[in-house]
């Protein structure tokens, strides 16, 4: 219910629902039309810049021109990457852009699910914090977390492909590696992580290899993936004819669509 627009200048602009904070302004106020985020500033007293953006359900996240990760808005899940509350549960609200000073690494990309925040580092790991569905683990582990749904400091996900684009669904992540190959991970139920059955997944697993994949995107139950040739796979969800096959099933693994003879364009998707 709010929308963060990222300018040509670095700047940001944000209107819509802020009752987490999640538009920046430092207020509670909903806003009808644009408003600039004034007076951002790094912990050195700079003006702060960004050159990457994303939005969740109720909270935002951006990567400034200095590739840190800075998260406001709701944080009840850990999806602003800030530590642990003193009681878990309880409503945790940042009303400006804060740095995550947990994740100390450069970053060049975020993506945000439903209530999660995932983030490429220019090393091509994936760290992530939020609503993970147990499959992070903290810096410096190689296995998955089992004891708790939520992160809410960065976890780095296991993956030893260098990761050059991550789509986040609901509960379910779609990564694209620099090979062209294309992982999911998280919640299966509604198929959406492509491996034909419906469990989740704590490790990431190869769905996708040698179709010289382009673009991945996410909606909350199903998955997009494009190749450089224009040829369109999808896969999980389909109720509502999301999947572009021509019914309205789900598909337990990535299925080419050939309905129509139009290649796809291959400019950015978002999917809801």
């Amino acid at each position: 219910e709010h929308t963060l627009v990222l300018s040509y200048s670095g700047d940001l602009f944000a209107w819509g629902s802020n009752k987490f904070g999640q538009l920046g302004t430092g207020d509670h106020h909903n806003n009808k039309v644009p408003v600039q985020l004034r007076d951002l500033k790094d912990d050195e007293g700079r003006a702060l810049k960004f050159t990457k953006i994303d939005t969740g359900d109720n909270h935002s996240a951006a990567i400034s021109s200095t590739n840190r990760l800075f998260t406001w808005g709701n944080g009840m899940y850990g999806q602003l990457g800030h530590g642990d509350p003193k009681i878990r549960g309880q409503e945790i609200k940042e009303l400006r852009p804060r740095l995550v000073k947990g994740l100390d690494v450069p970053c060049k990309s975020v993506a945000c699910g439903a209530s999660q925040t995932s983030v490429i580092s220019e090393a091509g790991k994936v760290y992530v914090m939020g609503s993970v569905e147990k499959y992070a683990s903290p810096e410096g582990q190689h296995q998955p977390v089992t004891t708790c749904q939520f992160l809410y400091h960065p976890g780095l996900l296991d993956l030893k492909a260098s990761v050059v684009q991550v789509a986040c669904g609901k509960a379910h992540l779609i990564l694209l590696t620099a090979d062209e190959d294309v992982y999911s991970v998280g919640a299966g139920r509604d198929a959406q992580l492509g491996h034909g059955k419906r469990t989740d997944v704590v490790t990431a697993r190869l769905i996708l290899k040698g179709k010289k994949i382009f673009h991945v995107a996410a909606g909350r139950y199903h998955s997009v993936a494009i190749t450089s040739h224009g040829t369109m796979y999808t896969w999980g969800s389909g109720e509502h004819g999301q999947l572009c096959h021509g019914i309205d099933g789900d598909e337990m693994i990535p299925r080419e669509n050939v309905r129509y003879g139009d290649r796809v364009d291959r400019k950015s998707t978002r999917l809801n």
